[in-house]
C-alpha cells in the first residue's frame, strides 16, 4: 500500500526462534494481524532465518531473512540490518531491506506498535525500498510488466553517448560513455571519471529515456538526472537536445540544457 507499518518480533530460545506479529491498520479502525514463525540458524557473522506463516490453519513456507551481526554477541547488538523475501497478505512476492530495533522491555516493544510515528531514521532507510512482483504468470515476455511492450526502444539504447551540459554562467562540461549492449552496462569514457550509481528508465510509453547518475572524480557535476527524447535512437549521429538538473561539486543545484551525440551499436 505504499506505505511503513510496524510490526513486533520476539527472539527466544537463546537466539534459536523468532515470531513476527504484522500490524495493518484499517479504513474501520481495526488492525488486521498477519503471523510469521521461524528458527534461526547463526554462521559466523550472518544470522539466517527461514519462517512459517499460518494460512488456512496450516503453517506454509513463509520467507527468507539474512542479517549481519558481527563478530558480537547478538543479544548486545541495538539494531539488525538485513534483507527478507517472502509475500504480503495479498499473495505478491515481496523482497527488501528490513531493520529490526531492540526493545528494551515487552511493554516498550508494544508500546512502540501503537506509537503511529515511524522514526525517521528508519523512514530514510526503507522507505519505497521495496520489490513487489504481482502475482501474474506472462504468457508472453509482453506481460512480464507494463513496460515490456517497449522492450525494442530499451534494447536500442545500447551505445555510444557524449552528453554536454550547458550550464546558466556560460560554462559546459562533457560525459562520454558506453551502454553494452551485452548486459547494459555502463563503461564511462572520460578520465578520472567514475560512475558511483547509474538509472536507465523508460518514460511516457517510452517516449523518453531518464538516465540518473551519481560522480566520483574530476567532473563538474556530482549528481545529475537527464531527459532525452527517444528520437535520438532513429537520428543516431544528429545532436538531440534534452534537459538535466542535478548537483554539481560545489553542492549547487544546477540544470538547463543537455546536448547528445550518439552512436549506436545496432
Amino acid at each position: 500500500d505504499d506505505r511503513i507499518y510496524k510490526g513486533e518480533t520476539l527472539i527466544s530460545n537463546n537466539w534459536k526462534k523468532i515470531k513476527h506479529t504484522y500490524f495493518y491498520p484499517q479504513d474501520d479502525g481495526s488492525v488486521k494481524k498477519h503471523y510469521s514463525i521461524g528458527r534461526i540458524i547463526r554462521r559466523e557473522d550472518i544470522i539466517h532465518i527461514d519462517s512459517k506463516t499460518l494460512l488456512d490453519g496450516k503453517l506454509v513456507e513463509g520467507g527468507k531473512e539474512t542479517y549481519y551481526i558481527g563478530h558480537d554477541d547478538p543479544s548486545n547488538i541495538q539494531f539488525l540490518i538485513g534483507t527478507y523475501c517472502t509475500f504480503d497478505i495479498y499473495t505478491n512476492t515481496v523482497a527488501g531491506q528490513s531493520i529490526l530495533e531492540k526493545c528494551s522491555s515487552k511493554e516498550d516493544m508494544e508500546g512502540k506498535v501503537k506509537n503511529k510515528n515511524i522514526p525517521s531514521y528508519i523512514a530514510m532507510e526503507i522507505r519505497n525500498k521495496r520489490i513487489v512482483n504481482k502475482s501474474v504468470v506472462p504468457r508472453h515476455f509482453l506481460e512480464i510488466s507494463n513496460n515490456s511492450p517497449y522492450a525494442s526502444i530499451y534494447e536500442s539504447l545500447s551505445g555510444l553517448y557524449e552528453f554536454r551540459f550547458q550550464f546558466s554562467n556560460n560554462s559546459q562540461e562533457s560525459l562520454k560513455f558506453k551502454l553494452l549492449p551485452t548486459n547494459f552496462k555502463i563503461l564511462p569514457l572520460n578520465n578520472n571519471v567514475y560512475i558511483e550509481k547509474d538509472n536507465i528508465e523508460l518514460m511516457n510509453k517510452g517516449s523518453i529515456v531518464h538516465f540518473t547518475f551519481t560522480f566520483a572524480g574530476i567532473i563538474t557535476l556530482n549528481q545529475v538526472d537527464i531527459y532525452i527524447k527517444t528520437y535520438f535512437i532513429r537520428r543516431k549521429r544528429e545532436p538531440q537536445r534534452g534537459v538535466f538538473s542535478g548537483i554539481d561539486n560545489e553542492n549547487r543545484l544546477v540544470q538547463g540544457h543537455v546536448e547528445l551525440t550518439f552512436n549506436s551499436d545496432n
